[in-house]
């Protein structure tokens, strides 16, 4: 089963095995959907169990013979749904034992989208990881099934959790609580997320050493003042590219 957009293509993979112990010549292959192409991607020594851990499907061995114990990779790629529909197709591969092996699919194409209200941290600070419920409102007419949701950009302190360990069913046309996002702003700053700092540290015993009245005490406190103003500036230059 597939979804996707208006006017997109979407492909998908499935997979035949030969466990025959002779050689099976691949004759032809299609479907019964006049807006769907299915298309030979190539062959790899392994049981047509193992398609989904194929990371290039560009790398596959062009061949029509099947080997024993070598599956067949074919793509199915349905072309630019103009209008909502929900339709069960077939394809089909043929060998030159004049074996017909044929393969169900189920394709919905839906009009709609998926938002939710803006998330606002506003008791956020670094040292307590804040949390915020999720809720999603779906235009679709058909239920959507939540997988997972990803950050932009990638490395942004937030991340999401389920608020089911299968996929949320998303009902159309109304809010539906998926999980909940965490935010840390700790992991803007690590160490120096605030303006202290350490008696231990080189900056700690520069300015012992200030405290002291002497003719060092004005460019300790300056040389201090640079580096507060520097981290300062460099946390700016961090949170304006998260917000």
């Amino acid at each position: 089963m597939a979804e996707w957009n208006f006017f997109s293509n979407h492909m998908e993979y499935f997979s035949v095995g030969n466990l025959n112990p002779v050689e099976v010549r691949l004759r032809s292959w299609g479907s019964n959907m006049s807006w769907a192409q299915v298309d030979l991607v190539g062959i790899q020594k392994a049981p047509k169990e193992d398609l989904a851990k194929i990371q290039d499907f560009n790398g596959l061995r062009k061949s029509l013979f099947l080997q024993p114990g070598h599956m067949a990779v074919f793509s199915v790629e349905v072309r630019r749904p103009t209008a909502e529909c929900v339709s069960w197709g077939e394809a089909f591969v043929t060998t030159d034992f004049n074996q017909t092996l044929r393969v169900p699919f189920h394709v919905i194409v839906s009009k709609g989208s998926v938002h939710s209200e803006t998330i606002l941290f506003d008791k956020a600070f670094p040292g307590k990881i804040s949390l915020e419920k999720l809720h999603l409102s779906s235009t679709f007419n058909q239920t959507l099934g939540l997988r997972n949701i990803l950050t932009s950009p990638e490395g942004a302190p937030l991340w999401f959790t389920s608020s089911s360990s299968q996929s949320v069913d998303i009902p159309p046309q109304r809010k539906t609580y998926v999980g909940k996002v965490h935010f840390d702003p700790k992991q803007f700053c690590g160490d120096e997320c605030y303006s202290g700092f350490l008696l231990d540290t080189q900056m700690g015993r520069d300015w012992i050493r200030g405290s002291e009245i002497s003719w060092e005490t004005a460019k300790i406190d300056w040389s201090i003042l640079k580096k507060l103003q520097k981290r300062f500036d460099q946390m700016k230059d961090i949170t304006r590219k998260f917000t």
